[in-house]
């Protein structure tokens, strides 16, 4: 099984309507390529159930190129940012202040007043350090400064655990005894007006949300009667992708079953991974085959540093031959050329052998979001597909890049 934008045509690989192959032959690998008409599908799935009140903000971590914002724009998205970073870059593209969340643990003062001064729709307090900062720097503008609270309702996603965010042990919002004795107190530079929760990512269970949704109405209900404006329920997002490609999970479904619990008040979701992983892909180039011991290696041009989610959470991605030199398939651990035995992506049944191209499936999202230049190597191009056309999004980085801040 492959990602749906991806069909086999006379034993090569197309994304789209462009031979993957043809693409690989072009440009230098590695590379990350993403396809709009997946992107645009997944947009859609989370648009369908939504009323007017309702919002869906993209959550820009899991990846933040410009162009891909872009699209997210165009298409009403709202964004879900957790640095002044993300900030800066979802205004660049021309996102509407009035659809931004910031959430995060640990907001510095330089972050937070510029995103008061931006005017964006809530920042979503986590610690009650946080609070008193915020209603400083409300005084110190004069401003009221909208805000929601961030709860940590207990809830176990039953994903990996450092991408649970909703436990009780959790470093993420609020306890609800916190959040309560938040609202018996008087702060004149910030107004609460929105409950919000994230319970973690790779969610496999939709009943979870629903779970969620009861937790945050109660809470709301109480803030509500001590006197506080909540007109917003925030339920975060975490939806899976299936990385085999066995199962689906239904951004239609979740969305129509907290909707439909939700009567008149307004709810937000913060997608991620469901709305950008399956478009992803990274291609990357067959440097050779090697034997050593028991064990076979096909060690390609692609490390770590562009795809670490193998080594940080034992991830599992697909990897395919983009053409097949052979018709016979060998067991190979397909590994990169980072200085660390745990640079590797997994053992794979693959026909391959040096110079061919392999594409490995399922990084739209923490991908790019999440390379590095370690071992001082240069960050992979990003291209779109958008049917027959091929749009480089971010150039690949030169050695100059690597020194262009250094001082020496």
């Amino acid at each position: 099984m492959r990602p749906n934008s991806i069909k086999s045509l006379d034993n090569i690989l197309y994304l789209e309507d462009v031979s993957l192959l043809d693409i690989a032959k072009k440009y230098p690998t590695p590379f990350y390529i993403y396809s709009k008409e997946m992107i645009l599908a997944a947009i859609d799935s989370y648009l369908t159930n939504i009323r007017k009140k309702d919002l869906v903000c993209y959550s820009v971590k899991a990846n933040s190129n410009l162009a891909i914002l872009k699209i997210m724009a165009e298409k009403g998205m709202g964004f879900d940012v957790v640095s002044g970073g993300e900030l800066f870059k979802v205004l660049k593209i021309g996102a509407d202040p009035q659809k931004i969340i910031y959430s995060g643990v640990g907001k510095t003062k330089p972050e937070l007043e510029y995103a008061v001064d931006k005017d964006i729709k809530s920042i979503n307090i986590e610690s009650l350090f946080e609070l008193e900062l915020l209603n400083q720097i409300g005084n110190e503008k004069n401003k009221v400064i909208n805000t929601g609270i961030r709860i940590n309702p207990d809830i176990d996603a039953k994903s990996h655990p450092y991408i649970e965010t909703g436990k009780a042990d959790c470093k993420f919002g609020l306890s609800v005894d916190d959040a309560k004795r938040i609202a018996d107190a008087s702060h004149d530079g910030i107004s609460i007006s929105g409950i919000s929760a994230h319970i973690g990512s790779q969610i496999t269970d939709d009943e979870l949300f629903g779970t969620l949704f009861n937790d945050l109405k109660a809470l709301s209900e109480f803030f509500i009667s001590k006197g506080h404006p909540i007109n917003h329920i925030d339920v975060g997002g975490g939806l899976a992708i299936d990385y085999d490609f066995q199962e689906s999970f239904s951004p239609e479904l979740m969305t129509k079953k907290v909707i439909d619990m939700a009567g008149d008040i307004p709810i937000f979701f913060e997608p991620g991974r469901s709305l950008i992983g399956q478009a992803g892909s990274l291609v990357t180039e067959v440097l050779g085959v090697k034997i050593n011991g028991t064990n076979r290696f096909l060690i390609v041009d692609a490390g770590m540093n562009d795809l670490i989610r193998p080594a940080l959470y034992q991830a599992n991605h697909k990897i395919e031959a983009i053409s097949a030199s052979s018709e016979s398939s060998e067991k190979h651990y397909v590994v990169g050329p980072v200085c660390e035995t745990a640079d590797s992506f997994g053992e794979f049944s693959i026909a391959a052998q040096e110079h061919d191209h392999l594409v490995i499936y399922s990084v739209g999202a923490y991908g790019y979001s999440m390379a590095s230049n370690y071992n001082s190597r240069l960050r992979a191009a990003e291209y779109l597909i958008d049917g027959s056309k091929i749009s480089e999004i971010r150039k690949a980085e030169s050695y100059e890049d690597l020194i262009k801040l250094d001082q020496y």
